[in-house]
């Protein structure tokens, strides 16, 4: 599976390929980090044994992630305004990164650009972008936490 294409329109901004790999390389959370600790602003697509995914990012803040498992988001989250939508849209992005984080196969691109995308793969991701963005490390312990008490659950 190829991964993710971004789809900028032309009169939108210069965009560049900044990063790229195999996840038996790096893992999700080793990329996650570097774009973070660089501070970019651009998109980073996956392409999976399992599913394709994208996340977006802003001065290295991640602003939204979706992927072949997450679903366009409901009517509702329209409807919802400050701190209940940006919960909504953070679980959502904690929900994606899980699953991308769980590929241990696959290939990844970063894109740089001097803006965020809008548009992933002709979904208008809009409505699902949280404006301030999220930490990466706070999302990373959110996800190492997760994982352990499924771990957990499952061994017992």
């Amino acid at each position: 599976m190829a991964p993710i294409l971004l789809m900028v329109r032309a009169d939108e901004v210069r965009v560049s390929v900044c990063l790229k790999g195999t996840l038996d390389d790096f893992s999700v959370s080793d990329i996650l980090q570097t774009i973070s600790i660089g501070r970019k602003t651009g998109y980073l697509s996956f392409a999976t044994e399992a599913a394709g995914g994208a996340v977006v990012f802003r001065k290295g803040r991640v602003l939204a992630s979706v992927d072949d498992g997450s679903a366009p988001p409901e009517t509702e989250i329209e409807s919802l305004s400050g701190y209940q939508r940006d919960e909504v849209i953070r679980r959502r992005i904690a929900a994606s990164l899980e699953r991308l984080a769980r590929c241990r196969r696959g290939y990844f691109i970063f894109q740089v650009s001097a803006q965020p995308p809008q548009v992933i793969a002709g979904r208008n991701i809009g409505p699902e972008t949280l404006e301030a963005g999220i930490e990466v490390v706070d999302l990373l312990v959110e996800l190492v936490d997760r994982l352990e008490r499924q771990a957990a659950s499952s061994a017992a």
